[in-house]
């Protein structure tokens, strides 16, 4: 099956479904919902008459997270209240599921030569992520002094000029933690050119976010079933960069690493790299990171 021919047979009835059941609840007519989401006004009879249970549970089976369906469902109804055009949207929307499914996990590349994902998608993507992140509970003890960043590689160009990151940095203030800078393509130097050193080796990895690398790290890490190299101490940034590689390399060979952590050096903090072959996957484990981490 090609990848156009399992994302309108397996997720854009599901998506298209979802989205009817959702714009129904906000009062609009069937005739209404039909014209926003491209079919018929029987074929949304159907879909209303669907179970959401059963939607959700197909998309699962299909290897989808709830909290990335949820993310689409409501970046398309914000579309659609801006007047976007919902053609545009909805392909884009129907190909970043399809990217999480486990149909373009076993055909990547694939997936990648023949499904298009708009740049405004995968900006979105981390925008939500960074959300739920400064919004955890307890969160700000995971934010080194330094400050936080991400990297996120949506195509895997290993690229740090193409990678989303912010210009500025995830920062502690007196009100808690924020976003300071924009997210940019191209945005962060050294965050992005650790992924990219990673990527050579283990290119499945597509983000990277820093955290503090405190006393209880590694009891917490191994909590979560987290693997984890230790690097450094260092003089240097350079020397950072070829540390990580030597030692990713020498213990986890076959990218089973999760978490690197860095013990600084001369001028520079000790943190740690988490790394996610998704947003998904990472943010499960910086929830789990910062569950379990007790000051």
């Amino acid at each position: 099956m090609l990848p156009q021919e399992y994302v309108a047979k397996r997720i854009l009835p599901i998506v298209r479904a979802l989205l009817s059941h959702r714009l129904k609840e906000r009062g609009f007519s069937q005739q209404r919902i039909a014209e926003i989401v491209l079919v018929s006004q029987p074929m949304v009879n159907k879909y209303l008459r669907s179970s959401r249970n059963d939607l959700l549970r197909m998309l699962k089976n299909e290897g989808i997270s709830t909290n990335l369906i949820e993310y689409v469902l409501e970046d398309l109804l914000m579309s659609i209240e801006e007047k976007n055009d919902i053609k545009v949207e909805l392909a884009s929307a129907v190909n970043l599921l399809a990217f999480e499914s486990s149909f373009c996990k076993k055909n990547m590349e694939l997936c990648e030569e023949t499904l298009m994902l708009s740049k405004k998608a995968e900006m979105n993507l981390v925008r939500k992520f960074l959300a739920s992140i400064v919004n955890l509970p307890g969160i700000e003890k995971l934010i080194p002094e330094v400050g936080s960043n991400i990297a996120y590689d949506p195509f895997g160009e290993n690229d740090p000029r193409k990678m989303i990151a912010i210009e500025g940095r995830i920062v502690r203030g007196m009100e808690g933690v924020h976003v300071a800078g924009d997210l940019k393509v191209g945005g962060s130097k050294h965050t992005a050119r650790v992924l990219s050193l990673i990527q050579k080796y283990c290119p499945d990895f597509r983000t990277i976010f820093v955290v503090s690398n405190k006393k209880g790290i590694k009891s917490v890490l191994r909590k979560c079933r987290l693997n984890y190299v230790e690097t450094g101490p260092h003089v240097s940034h350079e020397d950072v960069e070829s540390s990580i590689i030597e030692e990713f390399m020498r213990k986890y060979g076959k990218c089973k690493v999760d978490v690197i952590l860095d013990k600084g050096g001369k001028g520079l903090e000790p943190v740690g790299y988490v790394l996610g072959r998704s947003m998904e996957e990472l943010f499960e484990k910086i929830v789990c990171i910062n569950t379990n981490f007790k000051v």
